[in-house]
């Protein structure tokens, strides 16, 4: 299985396989801007993301995975590749904006433990009782989707939307 850890900055990267090496991940990253049209409809356009963005901006992240090898599919296809995407502090995942392909898991928990959408969770009352609740969007930290296989010369795209909180 090939691990990917993709946060915003730094960009980090985790693999176990030894043919991880046929592996190139690139983290790009998006303004996601509103403009109107040549005939005055308003449709969406990505711009390069700027150092500093403000409150209430989308951001898009694509993660695009690379399977660099012109081996043989036979032997250097990749196999089970996890990719992960943070949703980095200070912003918030915009619910059912990211790749629906591959099943996308979430996590509320820093990527300890995922679940398929809604995530649940359970709180533990003052009595003792146990409860479960539905996390909000803007409970998630990491979305994970898990590539059965990735082929030489293949190229997957997967992307998230996050908004960017106001300061505190």
């Amino acid at each position: 299985m090939v691990f990917l850890l993709l946060f915003f900055q730094p960009f980090i990267l985790f693999a176990q396989n030894s043919k991880a090496s046929f592996l190139k991940v690139e983290l790009k990253a998006y303004l996601v801007a509103t403009v109107k049209d040549e005939k005055g409809a308003v449709v969406e356009v990505l711009e390069p993301l700027p150092e500093a963005v403000m409150p209430g901006a989308v951001i898009q992240y694509e993660i695009v995975a690379f399977n660099t090898s012109k081996g043989c599919a036979c032997t250097d296809t990749l196999k089970e590749v996890a990719l992960l995407g943070a949703v980095p502090e200070g912003t918030v995942f915009i619910q059912h904006s990211e790749t629906p392909s591959f099943s996308p898991v979430f996590s509320i928990d820093g990527g300890k433990t995922y679940s398929a959408w809604p995530v649940k969770y359970k709180v533990i009352d003052a009595s003792g009782k146990a409860e479960e609740k539905v996390a909000s969007a803007d409970m998630i930290t990491v979305i994970k989707w898990v590539l059965s296989a990735l082929k030489p010369q293949e190229t997957i795209s997967l992307v998230y939307r996050v908004t960017v909180k106001a300061g505190k």
